[in-house]
């Protein structure tokens, strides 16, 4: 397996590969700008406080966009049509974006990020002397079994999502529950019994009228790979799908037992080039992000009036300062 950060496309796709999906297996990928970033859900990432605030007003985040613009919500049906409208627009879920594109999560992984490092110098002062540099990308390739991936209307689905609208509180309550391990009959059913299980599945019954009061405890601890609605058409560019995250809140990078994980290092001084390559193979921000306004930027900031004219020459682009929705 190449260890050495990719310098290009080439590279990348002879990583590919080297490396191909094992039968049986599926694969998905999720390009992050800095390799320190880690597998979680915008949710469940604290502030710079070291907080967890995002996860205590998940409840009410929900809520609250959906109050501020109600018509934005109208056609969604479940709570993970919701969730997913809320990832679009760029609200904390319990949501992690991958995609079925190796290639998109390329591109992903060469976003500009920077970071502030300390150089080992010390100023006259004192201080300790940092400088600012490009961060290291990665790609990651998740690989798991067809057990753990259901589509958008699947029961379990709409369980797992449904935890968004539970309490801060009502969810630690749940995970004491499950974490308790109730297996025989009579424990099962003291499980579905109980206040705080049935009102999660008061919510799921909004949705479903006909779900069962059976929940197994371990489906809520499950991370899922959702194919949703390509109803929004940046996930239907991006070839995009979802991992739902129940009350597991992060995918190590050393692996689960659900995911097998391998990664990937982009070398921060070759982001440029390979922007440019994919660029060529028409993996853009036009391609990724199918909106007029992104297209528009796209078209202002990137190409020149030779390469419009030219219908498909792309130039070097000027920067990528490009935020994922």
């Amino acid at each position: 397996m190449i260890t050495d950060p990719v310098t290009s496309l080439s590279g990348f796709i002879g990583w590919l590969e080297k490396n191909p999906v094992p039968a049986g297996k599926i694969a998905v990928y999720r390009g992050l700008a800095d390799k320190a970033f880690d597998l979680r859900p915008s949710v469940f990432r604290k502030n710079a406080g070291g907080d967890d605030v995002r996860a205590r007003r998940e409840h009410l985040l929900l809520r609250e966009l959906i109050a501020a613009h109600p018509a934005e919500f109208t056609g969604d049906e479940t709570a993970l049509e919701t969730l997913a409208r809320m990832q679009h627009y760029s609200l904390p879920t319990r949501l992690l974006d991958v995609t079925w594109n190796p290639l998109a999560a390329l591109w992903f992984a060469t976003e500009t990020h920077r970071k502030v490092v300390e150089t080992g110098k010390t100023t006259k002062s004192g201080k300790q002397e940092t400088r600012t540099v490009q961060t290291v990308g990665q790609v990651v390739r998740l690989l798991l079994d067809d057990h753990h991936v259901r589509f958008f209307d699947s029961d379990r689905i709409s369980l797992i999502a449904n935890l968004a609208r539970c309490t801060y509180e009502q969810k630690e309550d749940l995970k004491a529950l499950v974490a308790a391990n109730p297996t025989t009959d009579a424990e099962l059913k003291a499980f579905n019994l109980h206040k705080t299980v049935r009102r999660l599945l008061h919510f799921v019954r909004s949705e479903k009228p006909a779900f069962e009061a059976e929940i197994e405890p371990e489906h809520l601890n499950d991370i899922y790979l959702v194919k949703p609605k390509l109803s929004i058409r940046r996930i239907l560019a991006q070839e995009g799908a979802f991992l739902a995250f129940g009350l597991t809140s992060m995918v190590p990078k050393t692996g689960s037992p659900i995911f097998e994980v391998a990664t990937l290092a982009v070398n921060a001084a070759s982001k440029v080039d390979i922007r440019r390559q994919l660029d060529g193979v028409s993996i853009n921000e036009r391609t990724l992000f199918p909106d007029i306004e992104r297209a528009a930027r796209y078209l202002t900031d990137e190409l020149q009036t030779a390469d419009l004219l030219a219908r498909g020459v792309p130039s070097t682009p000027k920067s990528l300062s490009k935020k994922r929705s």
